[in-house]
């Protein structure tokens, strides 16, 4: 810059050198804010659907709605808007003597076997998620007289029509511990069922 300075001296015609590195700095310098700003903007937009988020969250749970588990990335999102029936996490609730550490193992199991997220039909048919294949038929399954997820799982009071028997028959079809019959789920995270095609966590002993 001083060398192009001194030879703009020697003419003193055409912009000087330093007035064009000054505007050039200034454009650098409002383009590096610019960026800066629109960062900003991004995460206060964030930060703003973030608490959204939570304070509709909140609001659910405070009104005694669970919260909806993830969509099963199988599932496309509308494909229920049509269909009789209602999830499975929709229609039960934990029975008050249930623990926090057995509910969440056992919402872990329901959840990763694909049982949380099943559609029960009117018919008693617990369908998958996404393809409609049946975990089980109550018409074909036996109910079990002890150890089923009607011991640690009941209707819930908000059960969308569906009648809290046809629930409680599905509830005492599967089992809470292994079983070479029954689609099964405990309360340590451990599961089995039909559909399943990968190792599972046996459950542990006690």
């Amino acid at each position: 810059l001083l060398d192009q300075a001194d030879d703009w001296c020697d003419v003193l015609t055409g912009p000087a050198p330093a007035e064009g590195a000054c505007r050039e700095a200034a454009d650098g310098a409002r383009a590096a804010l610019a960026q800066e700003r629109a960062a900003q903007q991004q995460a206060r937009e964030t930060w703003l659907q973030e608490e959204t988020d939570y304070e509709k969250e909140r609001a659910e749970l405070e009104a005694g709605r669970d919260r909806e588990p993830p969509r099963s990335y199988t599932r496309e999102s509308n494909c229920r808007e049509e269909r009789a029936g209602a999830p499975l996490w929709r229609l039960c609730d934990f029975r008050e003597e249930l623990s926090e550490p057995h509910r969440a193992g056992l919402e872990a199991a329901l959840e990763s076997s694909g049982l949380l997220d099943a559609w029960l039909t009117p018919e008693g048919h617990l369908e998958a998620a996404a393809d409609g294949d049946r975990y089980l038929d109550v018409t074909t399954t036996p109910a079990l007289d002890a150890g089923s997820l009607a011991d640690i799982l009941c209707p819930a009071a908000e059960a969308g029509g569906m009648p809290t028997a046809r629930i409680t028959a599905v509830l005492c079809r599967i089992a809470t511990s292994a079983s070479k019959t029954h689609t099964w789920v405990t309360t340590d995270g451990g599961w089995r069922s039909p559909r399943c095609s990968s190792p599972v966590r046996e459950p542990q002993e006690h």
